[in-house]
C-alpha cells in the first residue's frame, strides 16, 4: 500500500494485503547503529480538536498561535493537510499506524465494541525502536490512553491530563532522555486542552470575548462546577444547555472562548519548546506539530465533531526538519493535499530508515523535493455514524444513512451546495471507488492477529466523562 513517493507506481487498494506485511515479523532490514548522524530526534506534539483555520498561520485574524507561527517559519507549513476521522482516538490511530481507520480497527468505545490496536500491527513508535531509539509518550489520557493501544511500542508511556503538568513532567522525562543515553529519541506529547466545554481561566477568558456579550454561556469553570456538580458528564450537559444554536451572540461567543483555550494552548507550548532549546535539546531534532480534528460552530448544523465536512477534517500538520533539509525546507508553505497517515512514512524517511510496505500513507519527502507529485486520495470515516467520504482531488463524496452529497471543493470549498443531483454518474463511481478501497482495508485487517477487547478501567471512564463522552 505504500510508495516511496506518490508518484510512484502503487498496487491497486482492491488487491489482497496478506503479502504486504509479515505480521509478527515487523521490518527485515537491519537497523543502522544508534547514535547515527541520519537519526534525528523526534518530537510529535498534537493538539487534539484544533481545527486549521483557527490557528494564525492559517489565515486567522486573531493572535491565537504565535509559538505555532514561530515554528512554521522555522519548517514546512501544510496548507492543505487532513484528518481520517473526526473523533480522537480512531484519528490518533490513524497517524500512528499510517492505516486508515477500517485497516487498523480502533474505534471509540463508545461509539461500538472495540478492541486495542492488534500487536500485529507496527506503530511508529514500535518501528523506531527497532531502530534504536527510546520511545516515550505523555498523552491527557481518556480515549488517547494506554488502553487503546497507543501505549504500543513505547518504553514509556504516561497519561497526564492538565496542560501545564504535562509540560513540566515531559520537560522532565526528556531531559533524563538526553542524559541517560546518546540514543535519538521519538517523544509524543498530546493535550484535550482545545477540547469543548469551552471555560478557559483567566487572562484567557475574556482575551478574545466581546465584553458586551450577555448571553447565558457559562465559561468559568467553577461556576459550572457549582451549578451542576462534581460530575463531568453532568457539567458538559449543563454548558451546553444554556447554549442557544441560532443566537449569532452566543455561536460568536463559542468560538471566542474556543480561540482563548487555543492561544492558552499555544503559550504553553512555547514555554515548552523554548525550555527545550535552552537545555539544547532541539538540537538535531524533527519536530512534527499537528492536530487530530477540528470542532463545529453549526457551520453545518452541529456543534462539537460528528460530520465529515472540511472544518473537522482540516487540520494543521507543520513539520521543522532537523539538519539540511531544516534549512533548505525553513520556512515553506505547501499547497498540496497531504494526509496524516502520510506523517509516519515521511518521518521514516527523513531518519533514513526503510519504510514497511503495508503503510497505507506516503513519504512526503519526494513531493517536498519536487520529485513525486502529492497524493490524491483521501478517505475518512466515522463508524458510529455510518460516515464514510472520500476525495479525488477536488471532488469529495460524503455517503451516510440517509445518502449521498457530492460537493466541488474547487468551487465550494465550504461545502455548501450538494452536486449529488446533479452528478449521479460521478457519485456512483466514487462511491464504488470509496466500496473497493474500505473493503481492501477491512482485508488488511483480517489478517492481523486479534486486538484484545477493550473495557475502560474507572481511571479512563473518569476521564472520558471529564471530556463529555460517558454519563
Amino acid at each position: 500500500m505504500n510508495s516511496q513517493g506518490a508518484g510512484a507506481a502503487r498496487p491497486a487498494l482492491g488487491v489482497v494485503v496478506a503479502a504486504l506485511w509479515v505480521l509478527a515479523g515487523g521490518c527485515s532490514e537491519e537497523p543502522a547503529p544508534p547514535g547515527s548522524p541520519l537519526r534525528p530526534n523526534l518530537l510529535m506534539i498534537s493538539v487534539d480538536t484544533l481545527r486549521a483555520d483557527h490557528v494564525s498561520a492559517y489565515g486567522h485574524d486573531r493572535p491565537t498561535t504565535p509559538a505555532i507561527d514561530a515554528l512554521a517559519e522555522e519548517g514546512v507549513l501544510f496548507e492543505n493537510a487532513y484528518s481520517h476521522a473526526p473523533v480522537t482516538s480512531v484519528s490518533h490511530m490513524s497517524l500512528l499506524t499510517s492505516l486508515q481507520p477500517e485497516a487498523h480497527g480502533v474505534s471509540m468505545w463508545t461509539d461500538v465494541a472495540t478492541s486495542r490496536l492488534s500487536e500485529s500491527i507496527p506503530t511508529l513508535a514500535t518501528v523506531l525502536r527497532e531502530h534504536g531509539y527510546q520511545t516515550a509518550a505523555r498523552t491527557a489520557g481518556g480515549y488517547m490512553a494506554g488502553l487503546f493501544g497507543f501505549d504500543q511500542g513505547f518504553s514509556a508511556f504516561h497519561e497526564t491530563y492538565e496542560l501545564e503538568q504535562a509540560v513540566d513532567e515531559s520537560l522532565e522525562e526528556l531531559r533524563s532522555l538526553a542524559k541517560g543515553s546518546e540514543r535519538p529519541f521519538f517523544y509524543f506529547l498530546h493535550t484535550f486542552a482545545v477540547h469543548a466545554p469551552y471555560t478557559p481561566e483567566e487572562p484567557y477568558r475574556g482575551m478574545f470575548a466581546d465584553p458586551a456579550y450577555s448571553g447565558s454561556i457559562l465559561s468559568d469553570r467553577d461556576a459550572l462546577v457549582r451549578e451542576a456538580g462534581p460530575k463531568w458528564a453532568a457539567r458538559n450537559r449543563a454548558y451546553w444547555k444554556r447554549v442557544e444554536p441560532d443566537d449569532p451572540a452566543d455561536l460568536q461567543h463559542l468560538r471566542d472562548l474556543y480561540d482563548a483555550g487555543i492561544r492558552r494552548t499555544d503559550d504553553q507550548l512555547a514555554r515548552f519548546l523554548r525550555e527545550l532549546e535552552r537545555s539544547g535539546l532541539l538540537k538535531h531534532t524533527l519536530i512534527v506539530f499537528l492536530s487530530d480534528h477540528g470542532d463545529e460552530f453549526m457551520e453545518h448544523g452541529q456543534f462539537l465533531h460528528k460530520q465529515l465536512y472540511q472544518e473537522l477534517l482540516h487540520v494543521p500538520l507543520v513539520i521543522r526538519f532537523a539538519g539540511d533539509r531544516g534549512e533548505r525546507f525553513r520556512g515553506r508553505r505547501e499547497d498540496a493535499l497531504v494526509r496524516l497517515i502520510d506523517v509516519f512514512p515521511t518521518v521514516l524517511d527523513a531518519a533514513g530508515l526503510p519504510i514497511p510496505d503495508h503503510l497505507q500513507g506516503v513519504s512526503l519527502l519526494p513531493l517536498l523535493e519536487g520529485e513525486a507529485a502529492p497524493p490524491e486520495v483521501l478517505m475518512s470515516s466515522w463508524s458510529k455514524r455510518e460516515l464514510e467520504s472520500l476525495r479525488l482531488g477536488d471532488w469529495k463524496l460524503v455517503v451516510g444513512p440517509e445518502g449521498a452529497e457530492l460537493y466541488d471543493l474547487a468551487r465550494d470549498p465550504l461545502e455548501r451546495t450538494d452536486l449529488s443531483g446533479r452528478e449521479p454518474a460521478r457519485v456512483a463511481e466514487m462511491k464504488a471507488s470509496l466500496a473497493e478501497r474500505v473493503d481492501a482495508s477491512r482485508r488488511f485487517l483480517g489478517h492481523a492477529r486479534r486486538g484484545v477487547p477493550v473495557e475502560p478501567d474507572p481511571a479512563t471512564r473518569q476521564r472520558l466523562r471529564a471530556l463529555g463522552y460517558v454519563d
